[in-house]
């Protein structure tokens, strides 16, 4: 990469500077051209204004020659029809044909000055000519002299050019291989970095560059390894939460199977209970059978909650028609505990599974009802904000500590254990609203003091009022 870099950035260098030389050259020598051509014209004029017209030119012409211009300079003096009177190249003037269709000579004509480029049949050469009127006479005076095109300024300007270009070309090197070194360095940082990371340590600690598009690698690298240091942890997190569900699930399903089995080896041992203790024994193995039945269901919903892995049914409820249903369903167990159970619902309409809907519901409610005090107070609230609908469950109950309020919603947590077994459940009733909550896009909240009562808050998205 270092030896591209150097090899491009030279590449480059030289060829700008080549690129300016030609440049420099092409301007340079079309500036001498164009002062050329002005010197010449002002030796015309002073050639002009030198001359005594009433006096032979010839050897007028030969002498101011001399004192106006020190190059190989040819004067010509033409009358009007363009027939030579006076020239420096030659003695012999009566032999030189007539200039008078001379490109210089008719420019000069037209507009008082021409100038024209083309090889000289008679001193065997290029030359550049200019060519005025007299303003002193009628005579056209012209001058010449040898020109081989800008070519003949490259002689002097090559040496400046190359020079320029090779001192170009070695600081291009040196240029080059510090900026390399810039850029490559913290290259080779992040590589040695990247290549001794460790997923058991998969925090990047990665320098800051000069240069922006290198600082979006390192900020990449970091958002990787805090993606994988974060689903590591998530891994790891839920390594936790499965083995500690398998192990409340093998425990919360140990109790009903160890009674079960009791209850059965004593209806199969020799001993046999009188009619009324077999009654007993078959009603409890039932309902033990029940639990363990209500426990895997609920077990099952929050798998499919969870892992998304089944198509549900929607239909539009009504919320209203719904709380109704599950209050008759609860009232027998509120009035058992000794508590009364307040209502308020604002018709409201939210497409749903009826099921999911009744979980929550029924665990909100239902909790509110055992974990309260007798003479106890639940109040159900249902009303809509915009277009969400809000369900609030309030009770008079214990309440529940601060330690354990981010807790409560997990599998099989249980605030007060000795309690929590005097009463019916499975241990996973608001671990289910949560992730029918979740399922929906909602969230939950929850409020307690203890002794004083808990609130618990559920907000979901899009509902369809009740018009």
């Amino acid at each position: 990469m270092r030896k591209a870099i150097i090899k491009r950035f030279i590449l480059v260098m030289v060829g700008a500077m080549v690129f300016s030389g030609i440049l420099f050259y092409t301007t340079v020598s079309n500036t001498m051209h164009k002062n050329t051509k002005e010197d010449m014209r002002l030796s015309l004029i002073m050639l002009d204004n030198s001359l005594d017209y009433t006096e032979p030119l010839m050897n007028q012409i030969k002498i101011l020659s001399t004192t106006l211009d020190q190059k190989q300079a040819r004067y010509t003096i033409l009358d009007a029809k363009g027939d030579v009177i006076a020239d420096t190249g030659t003695m012999d003037i009566e032999n030189l044909e007539n200039h008078f269709e001379r490109e210089e000579v008719q420019k000069a004509l037209s507009d008082g000055i021409g100038y024209a480029k083309r090889y000289s049949t008679t001193i065997k050469t290029q030359m550049l000519y200019t060519a005025v009127t007299s303003s002193k006479s009628d005579y056209i005076l012209r001058i010449a002299i040898p020109y081989s095109g800008n070519s003949e300024y490259l002689f002097w300007l090559l040496p400046s050019i190359m020079i320029s270009i090779t001192v170009s070309a070695l600081l291009a090197v040196v240029m080059a291989d510090k900026l390399t070194k810039t850029i490559t360095k913290p290259l080779q940082q992040i590589a040695y970095i990247m290549d001794n990371y460790k997923e058991e340590n998969p925090e990047l600690s990665l320098p800051n560059t000069p240069y922006e598009e290198l600082n979006i690698i390192t900020q990449s690298a970091k958002k990787m390894s805090e993606s994988v240091e974060k689903y590591t942890e998530e891994i790891e997190f839920e390594r936790m939460v499965r083995q500690e569900f398998f192990s409340n699930a093998s425990h919360e399903l140990k109790t009903p199977i160890t009674s079960i089995r009791g209850y059965t080896e004593i209806l199969l041992s020799e001993f046999t209970p009188d009619e009324a203790t077999r009654e007993e024994f078959l009603k409890r193995i039932l309902t033990e059978t029940e639990s363990m039945t209500n426990l895997i269901n609920d077990i099952l919903l929050i798998s499919r909650l969870e892992t998304r892995d089944y198509e549900i049914e929607t239909t539009e409820i009504r919320m209203a028609m719904l709380l109704q249903d599950i209050i008759k369903t609860l009232q027998p167990i509120a009035a058992k505990q000794g508590v009364d159970l307040q209502t308020e619902c604002k018709p409201a309409i939210i497409k749903a599974n009826k099921q999911h809907m009744r979980e929550l519901l029924l665990n909100l409610i239902g909790n509110a009802i055992k974990y309260n005090k007798p003479n106890g107070m639940v109040y159900v609230t249902i009303t809509t904000i915009g277009r969400d609908l809000l369900i609030e469950v309030k009770d008079t109950g214990i309440g529940i500590p601060k330690e354990s309020r981010v807790r409560v919603f997990e599998r099989f947590y249980r605030v007060d254990k000795g309690r929590s077994r005097k009463v019916d459940g499975t241990g996973l009733g608001l671990s289910i609203v949560k992730h029918i909550v979740n399922f929906y896009g909602g969230n939950i909240t929850l409020e307690s003091k203890l002794n004083v009562g808990s609130t618990f808050t559920v907000r979901l998205p899009e509902i369809k009022a009740n018009m």
